[in-house]
């Protein structure tokens, strides 16, 4: 019985392989197998830092009643609270930490041994964009001059070291009012709709755009800079943050992304990521004050069965150069249908778990990654806007 009284007061264990990091808020603790990244708000950091110190139970709750100035019998809660949610995460010895569920983005390539047909080895187009140096086929002289057409504002000159892709998408040889959609040696579509081969290929544009950024960290967010220093708007798809970025850009800002926010961590810098902005059918209505010319434009089907239209914004939001920028603030964008506006503040903690949540870095994150994350939440105004309307929203971030 003795012994079972001694077990029963000893705090449990940390995680041997967790590392915990500093934070205004309190503390990050990181993962390095997985890149996950657990925010603990003040208390939880304080009863961590007692397993840590394998403090005696009765002595990490006299600590925390003391530091908080609370009863010892909520100290006590709080202190079981904590210990049971670092249980549940598999944050303590003998646990397993889990990753997050990842969504899966991209799609799978049907053959990794496709041969181009010889028409297609022939490309008449060539063009850099975001850092690539893309060989253009298709198979359909219309569709191959609208795309480029559509390609050419976000051109630039050719890096030091592009990474060089070849696109084809060709008639099927069984269906030949279809198409196959290929890049080099990797078969992505096969017999797709004509209505379906510019997404794919702006698929395959951002998906090879993303894989070369190796030395970055990309994070689910719109872009826009305006007095040298940018504004992240950080969210799921179905947010609005795409419909903000192109009414920010009709007003001014500058347009460095409206999907991935790339991250440099060395510098803490955000880099241009410019591109077409996939606009839904349910944002047509709310953009066409400041992009009348955006009902005429095609609509195009995504093998996720929704309909975009790809929309440049004013060719004079585009960045000019590939220089990096601090970023000054943080918005959480929300759209909802009904409800007022509201634009209110986020503290450091909630802003930084919730970057967490909507990061999309493909591989997986670096200590050095989550210091950037850090940083950039600690120095930012981060706050959250729920929005009906992305006019007065767009007004309300102006006048910030």
């Amino acid at each position: 019985m003795e012994n079972l009284k001694v077990n029963i007061l000893q705090l449990p264990l940390p995680h041997t392989d967790l590392q915990t990091l500093s934070f205004s808020a309190g503390h990050v603790l990181f993962w390095p197998p997985t890149g996950r990244v657990w925010v603990l708000n003040s208390s939880a950091a304080l009863a961590w830092d007692f397993l840590q110190k394998k403090f005696k139970k009765e002595a990490a709750i006299a600590a925390f009643a003391d530091f908080f100035d609370i009863p010892e019998e909520l100290a006590d809660q709080g202190m079981n609270t904590a210990l049971d949610s670092f249980a549940a995460e598999g944050l303590l010895e003998g646990g397993t930490p889990q990753p997050l569920p990842v969504e899966q983005t991209w799609p799978q390539p049907l053959a990794t041994e496709y041969s181009l047909p010889s028409v297609a080895q022939q490309h008449s187009r060539q063009i850099n964009v975001a850092g690539l140096r893309i060989g253009l086929y298709i198979d359909d002289k219309s569709l191959a001059d609208w795309f480029n057409n559509l390609l050419s504002p976000f051109a630039g000159e050719q890096p030091e070291k592009p990474t060089k892709i070849n696109l084809v998408a060709t008639a099927n040889e069984t269906k030949p009012e279809t198409f196959d959609v290929a890049a080099d040696s990797t078969l992505w579509l096969e017999q797709a709709p004509r209505d379906q081969v510019v997404p794919a290929l702006m698929t395959l544009i951002f998906m090879h755009a993303s894989a070369r950024l190796k030395t970055s960290m990309l994070l689910h967010a719109a872009v826009l800079v305006r007095n040298h220093t940018a504004l992240l708007l950080p969210a799921e798809s179905g947010s609005g943050k795409t419909t903000l970025a192109a009414e920010l850009a009709s007003r001014g800002w500058t347009f460095y992304s409206d999907e991935l926010a790339v991250l440099d961590p060395l510098s803490g810098h955000i880099l241009p990521l410019a591109l077409p902005l996939s606009i839904k059918s349910g944002s047509v209505a709310a953009l066409q004050r400041n992009y009348p010319q955006l009902a005429t434009l095609p609509v195009w089907n995504r093998t996720d069965g929704k309909q975009v239209r790809f929309l440049t914004p004013p060719l004079e939001s585009l960045p000019r150069q590939r220089s990096g920028v601090k970023v000054s603030r943080i918005v959480f964008p929300a759209f909802h249908e009904n409800g007022d506006d509201v634009l209110q503040p986020l503290s450091k903690g909630d802003a930084l778990q919730l970057l967490a949540q909507t990061g999309s870095s493909d591989r997986v994150s670096t200590l050095e990654d989550i210091r950037a994350m850090i940083a950039l939440v600690e120095e930012a105004d981060c706050r959250q806007l729920f929005f009906t309307d992305c006019h007065t929203a767009a007004e309300t971030l102006d006048s910030l």
